[in-house]
């Protein structure tokens, strides 16, 4: 605009300026276009850098989460007290409470995975990176509702066993306080 204001009062009069300030615009439209293409190009670089950067870390996110649910997918709570049971690494026979503290733990990490994923787009204004996000929440929350439900089954196995479900709590060991689901509080 300094430019334009300048080129007007150097000028001899004001039709001449006129004149060739429409030149310069007529010969300049083209190029008008592809400098606002590279200014918009520029502008966005960063946000499509780090939205590439959040997507890849919420798909990692997402394969540790589908870890967690395959390693817990084995403790099945009907085969607790069968011989073909879920194993420790040990090969020992876990316990019903071995069992339940297992995925307590599997439902705890899923839980910190995922705000993790929160983590990541916390200052980021991207709709497609939080939506990524929260897609990734709700798979954790599918998987960790899954996991609470064989709990509830374990549970209602050692209240219908009464006895030898204390016998199975005393040959554990010394017991483990249940972690508090991070989702609930």
């Amino acid at each position: 605009m300094a430019g334009i204001a300048e080129h007007f009062w150097s000028s001899p009069d004001l039709s001449t300026g006129l004149n060739q300030l429409l030149q310069f615009l007529d010969a300049t439209k083209g190029m008008a276009a592809y400098l606002a293409a590279i200014a918009i190009f520029l502008v966005t670089l960063e946000v499509r850098f780090k939205r590439r950067k959040a997507m890849r870390a919420v798909h990692e996110l997402r394969a540790v989460a589908h870890l967690i649910d395959m390693h817990q997918l084995n403790k099945d709570p009907e085969r607790a007290s069968s011989p073909e049971g879920p194993r420790m690494e040990s090969g020992r026979a876990m316990t019903v409470a071995e069992i339940r503290h297992y995925l307590h733990y599997c439902t705890a990490l899923l839980s910190i995975v995922s705000k993790i994923g929160q983590l990541y787009v916390q200052d980021f204004p991207d709709a497609t990176a939080k939506a990524a996000v929260d897609q990734f929440e709700n798979l954790a929350t599918g998987l960790s509702s899954k996991i609470w439900q064989k709990v509830m089954i374990l549970d209602r196995i050692q209240a219908d066993s009464g006895v030898a479900g204390a016998e199975n709590i005393a040959s554990a060991g010394p017991t483990k306080p249940t972690p508090v689901r991070a989702d609930s509080v």
